[in-house]
Order: C-alpha cells, then structure tokens, then sequence
C-alpha cells in the first residue's frame, strides 16, 4: 500500500497503477484503513485521465478510469481540507485542478 507522507491520520487515498494491478479508494481513519473499494481498469500510462472526487462528511465518491467508486460503509466523518496529488516512478502533468468547497 502507498500512503501518504504527511502526518494526517484521516483522510481519502485515491491510488491506481499501470502493470501492478488495478488500484482502489479508501477512507483512513486513526491509520486505520475502515473502508476500501477497488477499480477494475488499471491506470494506462500516457492517457488522459479525469479524476472527480465529490468529498461528502460520510461518503466520498471518485469519478475516474472509467468508473464510479464510493466508500461510504464507515460513518466517522471527514472534513477534507488539503488536496494534495503524489505521483511515484514516472512524471505526471496536471491541468485543469479545481477544489471547491462551502463555507
């Protein structure tokens, strides 16, 4: 598993790879994976990719590799507050980033 290098220790990891297998979404809670779900389509280098990710307290919906994936079965809400992208192994070019959230 590939986790991020911050100190956090709730938050939503969105991860997929191209030759490793396809990759899944999870809500972490106190370090603790508490619910997970797995793409069926690997990442493919050298594609565009749209990646929508809708951040609900309760449940977190991700839009991406052609697919719809939600985690919702853990009810300990999280307020996302910091989006942050880490790319391993090869480079990666984003464009078009927008975060939107309600005050």
């Amino acid at each position: 598993m590939h986790y991020p290098s911050y100190p956090y220790v709730n938050y939503y990891n969105i991860f997929n790879t191209d030759g490793y297998g396809p990759g899944r979404i999870e809500k972490v809670i106190n370090g603790n994976v508490v619910d997970s779900t797995a793409f069926l389509n690997e990442y493919e280098q050298k594609q565009p990719v749209l990646v929508q990710a809708n951040f609900l307290p309760q449940r977190f919906t991700v839009q991406a590799f052609d697919e719809s994936l939600s985690v919702n079965k853990s009810h300990h809400p999280i307020l996302v507050k910091i989006f942050e992208v880490v790319v391993t192994q090869q480079d990666g070019y984003f464009d078009g980033i927008e975060f939107r959230g309600q005050q």
